[in-house]
């Protein structure tokens, strides 16, 4: 894999834009990278990708940990557009392959859709202390991950009260970092719990611009 990727780096141009999907069962990843600048997140099918490579765990053993060190090996260090997509049926995208992405300088578009969301916001979060009852000098301590970060999009999330708890101390945390968001999407996604209309609200004023798609499903009360 590293050989690859080597090979690889000294024949394409750096990467702007990439793309990765997790299809059935962590059985395959499909990658594809653009050199061109472009910070649209949805590409016109006549873009012709600089790369294009699928990977199936038939011909690589350990597929998680093989992608992870060929994401290590290729020239990221000009990424601003990130779309990473995972199946319903996979059950997750591991923290290796989030920490390929973190820090770097100029990410500042990113899509997660699907089963990738829950392990992006631990990825998302992790980086930084938080502790809100701490004086202001030492509440934080460390820098946050994806500080660069400014448009986030998460779609086909199916999510509780909890999960968007936890998102709100998130953005609070990083705009209190200087992480500042400046554009959320959430769409083509599910709450599950009490109907909260106020959801977006409390986002919006975390995040200037906040893009709400959700269905409610309501949790009635046993009577």
């Amino acid at each position: 894999m590293a050989k690859l990727g080597l090979t690889l780096v000294n024949r394409i141009r750096p990467t702007h834009h990439l793309q990765v999907k997790v299809g059935y069962g962590m059985s395959k990843y499909r990658f594809k990278c653009w050199g061109q600048e472009n910070l649209s997140i949805d590409l016109a099918p006549s873009v012709t990708p600089d790369l294009d490579l699928t990977f199936n765990n038939s011909l690589i053993q350990e597929l998680d940990h093989s992608f992870t060190k060929f994401l290590r090996t290729i020239s990221l260090a000009s990424l601003q557009v990130l779309d990473i997509a995972v199946s319903l049926n996979c059950t997750r995208v591991t923290a290796g392959v989030w920490l390929a992405f973190e820090d770097l300088k100029n990410l500042t578009t990113l899509r997660v859709e699907g089963q990738a969301i829950f392990t992006f916001l631990e990825a998302l979060k992790k980086t930084y202390s938080l502790n809100v009852d701490a004086s202001v000098e030492s509440r934080y301590h460390t820098r946050p991950s994806f500080k660069s970060l400014r448009v986030l999009i998460l779609q086909k999330w199916f999510f509780d009260p909890i999960s968007m708890d936890e998102l709100l101390t998130c953005l609070a945390a990083r705009r209190c970092c200087g992480a500042v968001l400046q554009q959320l999407e959430i769409t083509d996604s599910t709450f599950s719990g009490s109907d909260d209309t106020d959801i977006a609200e409390k986002l919006r004023e975390i995040v200037k611009d906040v893009i709400w798609d959700v269905k409610i499903e309501t949790t009635e009360p046993p009577c």
